[in-house]
Protein backbone atom coordinates (compact mmCIF):
# COMPACT_ATOMS: atom_id res chain seq x y z
CA UNK A 1 0.00 0.00 0.00
CA UNK A 2 1.44 3.17 -1.01
CA UNK A 3 2.36 5.93 1.78
CA UNK A 4 0.13 8.66 1.99
CA UNK A 5 1.69 12.07 1.13
CA UNK A 6 2.41 14.79 3.87
CA UNK A 7 0.22 17.01 2.13
CA UNK A 8 -2.62 14.69 2.65
CA UNK A 9 -1.90 14.33 5.71
CA UNK A 10 -1.93 17.90 6.89
CA UNK A 11 -5.47 18.35 4.96
CA UNK A 12 -7.18 15.58 6.77
CA UNK A 13 -5.81 16.81 9.83
CA UNK A 14 -7.01 20.26 8.94
CA UNK A 15 -10.47 18.87 7.50
CA UNK A 16 -10.94 16.79 11.08
CA UNK A 17 -10.35 19.67 12.96
CA UNK A 18 -12.97 21.75 11.42
CA UNK A 19 -15.73 19.35 11.53
CA UNK A 20 -14.89 17.37 14.63
CA UNK A 21 -14.67 14.07 12.82
CA UNK A 22 -12.21 11.55 12.28
CA UNK A 23 -12.82 11.51 8.40
CA UNK A 24 -11.29 7.99 8.17
CA UNK A 25 -13.63 6.49 10.22
CA UNK A 26 -16.42 4.33 8.17
CA UNK A 27 -19.64 6.53 8.40
CA UNK A 28 -22.61 7.29 6.94
CA UNK A 29 -23.13 10.18 9.19
CA UNK A 30 -23.63 13.70 7.61
CA UNK A 31 -20.67 15.63 9.05
CA UNK A 32 -18.14 12.63 8.33
CA UNK A 33 -19.71 12.61 4.51
CA UNK A 34 -19.42 16.53 4.22
CA UNK A 35 -15.90 16.09 6.04
CA UNK A 36 -14.51 13.77 3.63
CA UNK A 37 -16.69 15.46 0.05
CA UNK A 38 -14.73 18.89 1.57
CA UNK A 39 -11.07 17.14 1.78
CA UNK A 40 -11.58 15.19 -1.88
CA UNK A 41 -12.41 18.92 -3.36
CA UNK A 42 -9.49 20.29 -2.08
CA UNK A 43 -7.24 17.66 -3.16
CA UNK A 44 -9.02 17.58 -6.68
CA UNK A 45 -8.08 21.76 -7.02
CA UNK A 46 -4.80 21.33 -5.93
CA UNK A 47 -4.12 18.32 -8.49
CA UNK A 48 -4.03 14.44 -7.23
CA UNK A 49 -6.34 11.96 -9.16
CA UNK A 50 -9.09 10.47 -7.66
CA UNK A 51 -7.68 7.21 -7.21
CA UNK A 52 -5.04 8.99 -4.96
CA UNK A 53 -7.62 10.73 -2.79
CA UNK A 54 -9.31 7.52 -2.79
CA UNK A 55 -6.34 5.59 -1.20
CA UNK A 56 -5.93 8.21 1.45
CA UNK A 57 -9.59 7.89 2.31
CA UNK A 58 -9.71 4.02 2.12
CA UNK A 59 -12.78 4.76 -0.31
CA UNK A 60 -13.32 3.52 -4.24
CA UNK A 61 -12.60 6.18 -7.02
CA UNK A 62 -16.18 6.87 -8.19
CA UNK A 63 -17.10 7.67 -4.30
CA UNK A 64 -14.59 11.01 -4.92
CA UNK A 65 -15.66 11.18 -8.27
CA UNK A 66 -19.44 11.45 -6.89
CA UNK A 67 -17.77 14.32 -3.90
CA UNK A 68 -16.40 16.30 -7.06
CA UNK A 69 -19.44 16.23 -8.89
CA UNK A 70 -21.79 17.09 -6.36
CA UNK A 71 -19.38 19.26 -4.14
CA UNK A 72 -20.71 22.63 -5.75
CA UNK A 73 -24.87 21.97 -6.17
CA UNK A 74 -24.08 21.03 -2.01
CA UNK A 75 -22.43 24.21 -1.64
CA UNK A 76 -25.13 26.33 -3.22
CA UNK A 77 -27.68 24.69 -0.56
CA UNK A 78 -25.62 24.56 2.69
CA UNK A 79 -24.07 27.30 3.37
CA UNK A 80 -22.44 26.63 5.90
CA UNK A 81 -20.61 23.40 4.57
CA UNK A 82 -19.63 25.69 2.03
CA UNK A 83 -18.32 28.38 4.48
CA UNK A 84 -16.36 25.58 6.37
CA UNK A 85 -14.84 24.05 2.86
CA UNK A 86 -13.58 27.80 2.38
CA UNK A 87 -11.85 27.58 5.94
CA UNK A 88 -10.39 24.49 5.08
CA UNK A 89 -9.15 25.41 1.48
CA UNK A 90 -7.56 28.85 3.32
CA UNK A 91 -5.76 27.19 5.85
CA UNK A 92 -4.66 24.45 3.44
CA UNK A 93 -3.23 26.54 0.91
CA UNK A 94 -1.85 29.18 3.60
CA UNK A 95 -4.17 32.00 2.55
CA UNK A 96 -3.34 35.05 4.51
CA UNK A 97 -6.80 36.15 6.57
CA UNK A 98 -8.18 39.11 5.45
CA UNK A 99 -8.35 41.11 8.21
CA UNK A 100 -4.85 40.86 8.62
CA UNK A 101 -3.65 42.08 5.54
CA UNK A 102 -4.99 45.99 4.84
CA UNK A 103 -4.50 45.95 1.04
CA UNK A 104 -6.85 42.62 0.39
CA UNK A 105 -9.86 45.26 0.87
CA UNK A 106 -8.64 47.84 -1.44
CA UNK A 107 -7.56 45.18 -3.86
CA UNK A 108 -11.02 43.74 -3.86
CA UNK A 109 -12.96 46.72 -3.91
CA UNK A 110 -10.66 47.46 -7.43
CA UNK A 111 -11.67 44.00 -8.40
CA UNK A 112 -15.35 44.68 -7.56
CA UNK A 113 -14.90 48.33 -9.98
CA UNK A 114 -13.22 46.42 -12.73
CA UNK A 115 -16.32 43.74 -12.56
CA UNK A 116 -18.56 46.54 -12.01
CA UNK A 117 -17.59 48.01 -15.61
CA UNK A 118 -17.31 45.34 -17.57
CA UNK A 119 -20.92 43.96 -16.54
CA UNK A 120 -22.07 47.43 -17.22
CA UNK A 121 -20.32 47.54 -20.76
CA UNK A 122 -21.39 43.89 -21.32
CA UNK A 123 -24.97 44.77 -20.50
CA UNK A 124 -24.98 48.19 -22.86
CA UNK A 125 -23.42 45.47 -25.59
CA UNK A 126 -26.26 43.12 -25.12
CA UNK A 127 -28.65 46.36 -25.59
CA UNK A 128 -27.29 47.28 -28.68
CA UNK A 129 -27.39 43.91 -29.98
CA UNK A 130 -31.20 43.30 -28.63
CA UNK A 131 -32.68 46.92 -30.19
CA UNK A 132 -30.52 45.57 -33.91
CA UNK A 133 -32.30 42.10 -33.49
CA UNK A 134 -35.78 43.72 -33.00
CA UNK A 135 -35.18 45.94 -36.03
CA UNK A 136 -33.88 42.89 -38.49
CA UNK A 137 -36.88 41.02 -37.07
CA UNK A 138 -39.38 43.94 -38.13
CA UNK A 139 -37.92 43.99 -41.17
CA UNK A 140 -38.46 40.51 -42.06
CA UNK A 141 -42.05 40.24 -40.49
CA UNK A 142 -42.66 43.08 -43.15
CA UNK A 143 -41.29 40.96 -45.78
CA UNK A 144 -42.65 37.57 -44.55
CA UNK A 145 -45.53 37.12 -47.01
CA UNK A 146 -42.86 37.37 -49.81
CA UNK A 147 -40.27 35.14 -48.74
CA UNK A 148 -42.59 32.41 -47.55
CA UNK A 149 -44.17 32.80 -51.38
CA UNK A 150 -40.78 32.78 -53.21
CA UNK A 151 -39.77 29.61 -50.90
CA UNK A 152 -42.99 28.12 -52.09
CA UNK A 153 -42.34 28.54 -55.60
CA UNK A 154 -38.95 27.85 -56.38
CA UNK A 155 -37.91 24.66 -57.31
CA UNK A 156 -34.95 23.16 -56.17
CA UNK A 157 -31.61 24.51 -58.29
CA UNK A 158 -33.78 27.29 -59.54
CA UNK A 159 -32.66 29.42 -56.97
CA UNK A 160 -30.15 31.84 -59.32
CA UNK A 161 -32.98 32.08 -61.95
CA UNK A 162 -35.51 33.32 -59.83
CA UNK A 163 -32.87 35.68 -58.07
CA UNK A 164 -32.23 37.27 -61.77
CA UNK A 165 -35.79 37.92 -62.80
CA UNK A 166 -36.45 39.25 -59.46
CA UNK A 167 -33.71 41.98 -60.43
CA UNK A 168 -34.84 42.65 -63.63
CA UNK A 169 -38.11 43.04 -61.82
CA UNK A 170 -36.96 45.71 -59.88
CA UNK A 171 -34.40 47.37 -62.13
CA UNK A 172 -37.69 48.06 -64.94
CA UNK A 173 -36.45 45.22 -67.10
CA UNK A 174 -32.90 46.21 -68.05
CA UNK A 175 -32.02 44.81 -70.75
Amino acid sequence: MKQIEPEMLQLKSIVSKKFGVDINKHTRKRDYVNARLVYAKILRERGYTHESIARSLNKDHATIIYYIRCAMHIFMQDKFLEKKYIECKSLFFGEIDPSMNPTSEEMLSERVKTLTNQVDKLTADNEMLSYELDEKVKRLRRLNKIINLIEERTHYGKEELIEKKIREMFNGFAQ
